[in-house]
């Protein structure tokens, strides 16, 4: 298994460390001196372990960005003293980690007077804001549930201006986007026209299943800065953001998206390509908000963590999104019994069979009393 990012690494050695004997750490600790690429997911905490006690930099797979900092330093101090104590430090750990990856709260200057605090945010938000500010139009590509439409409603409010989602479909017509002339002759205006005009922040959700005929009149109001509508030809509002988000990069439909729908090339090049995928930082983050208690997010983040892995490993055609993550921290806020849970959230619209899978294949769901 390779771990996407710092937080399923995390994650995971902690769960390592939490399980190990004494002798087990000391033991893989000094007979492991591999690399962190490794796929192999045992050998990947080992060698997590190792490079950490020995204080040098984690680089970040892919990226290839440094790690280190008082926080890599704390994890090395509560090793340290798990080889010299012989006790699992489990708390002093989790908090490192868990502080290393914290979402930061964004904060926005708008001038010497005025800013504007949009909270903590995804962790390519500051990257989204980034690319808004050099004029451009931003598609958001990621998972569904990766938080996406907030991101871009943040971003209007660090702007401190108007934000419109719009959903785009294969059945949408022109005139919802653009407007209509009404039987008596006058223009019907829409909420696009609204801020195409006048500034905002245009969300065009589900972009990658947006009618042909759609994308074409889109293609050019975005492009040109002019559109035509009903009533006649309008220019952009110089303060007008349009930010796209979709489940694929618009070259049609996959095994997870199967109604996704093949967009021209002109019309995705009006766009900068974000690829915007789970956070895993700020869903603890989101959850821990909900619950206000460790040990019940703390085991709620593993169960839907272990049955996303599953969906994975097993190749089903399901998802278990930090969208499903914080549902679920909701209802065991309100204390709602845990079958329900289990049956709505972690499970909802699978099928007996794959349930059944799933469970057969989890140490942990069975643990849990499924």
């Amino acid at each position: 298994m390779i771990f996407n990012n710092r937080a399923e690494l995390h994650a995971a050695t902690i769960d390592s460390i939490a399980s190990m004997s004494h002798s087990d750490l000391l033991g893989t600790i000094r007979s492991c001196h591999i690399s962190v690429m490794k796929k192999d997911k045992a050998s990947m905490h080992a060698a997590v372990m190792s490079m950490w006690v020995e204080a040098q930099p984690y680089q970040e797979q892919e990226k290839g960005s440094e790690g280190g900092g008082i926080f890599d330093r704390l994890l090395v101090d509560s090793i340290n003293e798990i080889l010299k104590d012989g006790k699992i430090i489990k708390e002093r750990a989790k908090e490192a980690f868990f502080e290393l990856d914290r979402p930061k709260i964004i904060e926005v200057r708008k001038g010497p007077e005025h800013k504007v605090e949009v909270g903590r945010q995804h962790q390519l938000f500051e990257t989204l804001l980034q690319i808004v500010s050099c004029g451009l139009n931003v598609y958001m590509v990621g998972p569904a549930g990766s938080g996406k439409t907030e991101a871009a409603r943040a971003t209007a409010k660090a702007m401190d201006a108007k934000f419109i989602p719009m959903s785009l479909g294969p059945q949408t017509m022109r005139s919802e986007i653009f407007g209509y002339m009404n039987a008596t002759g006058d223009y019907v205006a829409t909420s696009f026209r609204d801020l195409y005009e006048s500034g905002g922040v245009i969300l065009l959700d589900e972009l990658d299943r947006c009618n042909p005929r759609v994308s074409i009149s889109l293609n050019a109001a975005i492009e040109n800065k002019l559109a035509v509508f009903p009533d006649g030809v309008v220019e952009m509002h110089k303060d007008t953001v349009i930010l796209g988000a979709g489940n694929t990069r618009g070259h049609g439909a996959d095994n997870q998206y199967i109604t996704a729908s093949q967009q021209d090339l002109s019309f995705l090049e009006r766009f900068a390509i974000l690829e915007w995928p789970y956070d895993l930082g700020f869903e603890e983050e989101l959850v821990r908000s909900v619950l206000n208690d460790e040990t019940k997010a703390t085991a709620w983040i593993r169960l839907v963590r272990e049955v996303r892995k599953l969906i994975d490993e097993l190749s089903l055609r399901y998802s278990c999104s930090p969208r499903r993550a914080i549902q679920g921290a909701k209802m065991i806020s309100n204390g709602i019994n845990r079958k329900i849970i289990f049956n709505t959230i972690l499970f909802g619209g699978w099928s007996p069979d794959d349930t059944k899978k799933a469970i057969n294949n989890s140490i942990l769901l069975k643990g849990a009393g499924m």
